[in-house]
């Protein structure tokens, strides 16, 4: 009857549902409990292509690529005094931006420099060290298109993210 008691008591201590099997207590699965999941997004740049005025790379997007990037030169930028960032990896977040009002990605960290962010633009004049998002066609260097379109189609697949971290590499 000891037993029997001491069986029972651990059934209703338990927090998972349990099933007696030849005298021996079996935890079943817990079901229907929501699973929560954090949101994880990587981004990378991989640099491809340096001019005197600017940095072409390639944008990927958890390993997806996605478009092009500008950024200054490393020795040479039109801005003095703003190269492009060193590469690294570094955590980020949506923060506002410029006199638009809108929100940007903004990288987190990063040596000697604030306000580094992922924005639009066209050309190496557009940018203080930030990354521009576009698209790069080798007959006009310097220079990506389509970059309010690439950035739209970015800042949409932040919606929901708990942690962003973006790799800068060659």
């Amino acid at each position: 009857m000891d037993f029997l008691k001491s069986l029972l008591s651990l059934l209703f201590q338990s927090k998972q549902p349990t099933t007696t099997v030849n005298t021996q207590v079996v935890t079943e699965p817990v079901v229907n409990q929501p699973i929560t999941t954090k949101k994880l997004i990587q981004i990378k740049v991989l640099r491809t292509i340096k001019s005197s005025k600017s940095t072409i790379g390639q944008f990927f997007v958890n390993n997806v690529y996605l478009c092009n990037t500008l950024e200054p030169a490393e020795t040479t930028p039109v801005h003095v005094g703003h190269p492009c960032i060193p590469l690294g990896t570094y955590k980020a977040s949506v923060q506002f931006f410029g006199t638009d009002g809108k929100k940007h990605l903004e990288l987190q960290n990063v040596p000697g420099r604030t306000e580094i962010f992922i924005h639009g633009g066209n050309k190496p004049e557009d940018t203080l060290g930030c990354i521009l998002l576009g698209i790069y066609n080798a007959s006009q260097p310097d220079w990506v298109s389509s970059s309010q379109v690439e950035l739209a189609k970015f800042e949409a697949m932040l919606v929901g993210a708990d942690e962003i971290a973006i790799t800068v590499t060659e």
